[in-house]
């Protein structure tokens, strides 16, 4: 998907999220794409000891390696990461609230979050 979106459209920057975190805000977003430099090919957040590389800030320059990478039909992106320059910033640092990071997969999930949240 991350692929995909870097040859359909147009742009430096991407922002990929999940679609199963439905309470990730647009500030904690905008935080994490002001940390991405020209040095920096991704900015992960981690929140609560885990790292989230699915709701995360790429540059387009990563999309060859990411072509190869898919090529050779190694899927796992944290095997990928490991290939990059990437900056890992505390969720919660940046104003992130950690059930920002919390997955909705099952109705259990969501009736959890609708009672919390």
């Amino acid at each position: 998907g991350i692929y995909t979106a870097f040859e359909k459209t147009d742009g430096d920057v991407y922002t990929v999220l999940s679609c199963d975190t439905p309470l990730i805000k647009r500030s904690t977003l905008l935080a994490l794409k002001s940390v991405l430099n020209e040095r920096t090919d991704a900015v992960v957040p981690v929140s609560e000891g885990r790292e989230q590389p699915l709701m995360a800030v790429y540059h387009k320059r990563i999309s060859s390696l990411l072509y190869e990478q898919l090529s050779q039909k190694r899927l796992k992106i944290s095997d990928f990461l490991h290939q990059l320059s990437v900056c890992y910033v505390d969720a919660e640092e940046l104003g992130a609230k950690p059930e920002e990071f919390m997955n909705i997969n099952t109705r259990f999930d969501y009736h959890k979050m609708d009672k919390q949240y």
